[in-house]
C-alpha cells in the first residue's frame, strides 16, 4: 500500500481525509507525507513554532514583570506620607 493509494487494497473502503492530532489541519494522505503540512508533526525537519504556541521567553518575562508590578506597587504604598 502506497500514499497515492485512494482506497484499502483488503476491503476497498475509500479513504477520507487524514487529521491532525496537533492542529486539526485536514487534508488528503499525500500532503502528510512528511508530516503535517500546517504545524509539522511527526516531521523530520523540525517546522516553525504553530501559531498558537508561546515562544520560551514569553511565562518567564510575565512572572518578572508582574513580581516587578507588586514590588512597586509595595514600594509606593510603604513610602506613602
Amino acid at each position: 500500500m502506497s500514499l497515492k493509494d485512494d482506497e484499502c487494497p483488503v476491503c476497498h473502503r475509500v479513504f477520507g481525509n487524514v487529521l491532525c492530532p496537533r492542529c486539526h489541519f485536514e487534508g488528503k494522505a499525500q500532503g502528510f507525507h512528511n508530516g503535517c503540512p500546517k504545524c509539522g508533526f511527526l516531521s523530520k525537519v523540525p517546522s516553525p513554532t504553530p501559531r498558537n504556541a508561546s515562544p520560551r521567553f514569553f511565562v518567564p518575562t510575565m512572572i518578572v514583570l508582574l513580581l516587578f508590578l507588586v514590588a512597586t506597587m509595595l514600594v509606593a504604598w510603604w513610602v506613602r506620607p
